[in-house]
């Protein structure tokens, strides 16, 4: 969501074998480095040093750094990306505790050591390779406010899994969804009467927002679309107004389709807004979620309730494939994206589509007052 970067991560050789070569690199590539190393069969540890001659904060959430079971690392398999099966989840990035971030000064570093089985299906075993790639937000080292945010690219850490001791790790996602309700209602009995009719409301002005999204993605301002997208070729738009419209066919339902929402979990805590489990097609609404946004905001680039469900939407790979990934959060940052992560990142579609009424800005290069 942010300003200028003031580090950047070691990359990994462009001769990489993966699908994302590694981005050119800039003058400040060394100042940080992220260094992956297997600590058991399935366990990984991961190093951040800053190698630089400045303190920095890293924020340790949706990142390597982070414990929750986010998309810390992919996996692959024979040259081709591992499903992910873990949790994405969305945080209040105004209000950040000290605790998130991770203060290095020069010389200084953080490590996280997880499991990998915890959020990809390794019980086959064999040869795989872990990688990590994406932003880390940063903040000066005397707040908690961000103010930046730097691509990083790890090492290709290659592991040979026993898939026998791998079963024997439950993910993350699988513990969380025994405790959920099976049915195929929209809403689940967590929810409050209040909170159900909060969010048959939301699923209107969701479905207002995406139809926005899909129009101005399709005859809208092509220097609006490329301030997020960074393209403008139909290539790009297409895909777009697409996925724009496959959530508002999903949330025009109301009481049906694919995506089941509950008002309960256990990982509803500290800064989590919502969490997108787009294995099973579920998002949990977390109690803050009410209280800390209206359901709508006329103001610039403001996150408000109903982008903040048009957001989790994204993630839904069986509402439209592939589900987007968390680059990076709010205007600042997600219009500094490339546009390979730009088309992929949440965050810009729910901030390009959130707009005060639809189509306000399908004519103009106005956006939301700003």
């Amino acid at each position: 969501m942010f300003a200028t970067a003031i580090v950047a991560v070691l990359l990994a050789a462009a001769s990489s074998a993966f699908p994302h070569a590694a981005r050119e690199a800039s003058k400040d590539d060394a100042n940080v480095s992220v260094q992956l190393s297997a600590v058991g069969n399935t366990m990984v540890k991961a190093v951040v040093t800053n190698r630089g001659d400045e303190a920095i904060s890293v924020l340790r959430l949706n990142s390597v750094l982070d414990s929750f079971p986010c998309r810390r690392v992919d996996v692959y398999k024979e040259g081709k990306k591992m499903e992910f099966e873990g949790l994405l989840a969305h945080h209040d990035m105004q209000n950040l505790p000290d605790d998130v971030f991770a203060t290095l000064n020069p010389g200084d570093f953080a490590e996280n050591t997880f499991d990998i089985a915890e959020t990809v299906d390794l019980s086959a075993g064999g040869p795989v390779t872990v990688l990590s790639e994406g932003v880390f937000l940063l903040a000066r080292s005397d707040s908690t406010s961000i103010s930046g945010m730097v691509q990083y690219r790890s090492n290709e850490l290659k592991i040979d899994v026993d898939g026998v001791l791998a079963a024997k790790v439950e993910s993350a996602g699988g513990l969380r969804r025994r405790n959920l309700d099976k049915r195929t209602s929209f809403y689940l009995d967590t929810c409050t009467p209040a909170a159900m009719k909060n969010l048959t409301a939301l699923l209107r002005s969701t479905t207002d927002y995406a139809d926005a999204g899909a129009r101005a993605a399709t005859n809208g301002s092509l220097a609006t679309f490329e301030t997020f997208f960074k393209k403008t070729d139909l290539r790009t738009r297409r895909p777009v107004a697409s996925r724009f419209r496959a959530i508002s066919n999903e949330t025009s339902i109301i009481d049906g389709g694919i995506v089941r929402l509950t008002c309960s979990d256990d990982f509803c805590k500290g800064t989590i807004n919502a969490i997108a489990d787009s294995w099973i097609s579920f998002i949990t609404i977390c109690p803050r979620f009410f209280s800390a946004y209206p359901p709508t905001s006329p103001e610039c680039h403001a996150t408000d309730q109903t982008s903040i469900l048009l957001h989790e939407m994204t993630h839904m790979r069986h509402v439209y494939s592939p589900g987007t990934n968390d680059f990076a959060y709010g205007y600042d940052n997600v219009t500094k994206l490339p546009a390979d992560q730009a088309i992929n990142n949440a965050d810009t579609f729910a901030i390009y589509a959130a707009v005060p009424y639809p189509g306000s800005y399908i004519s103009t290069d106005s956006y939301r007052g700003c």
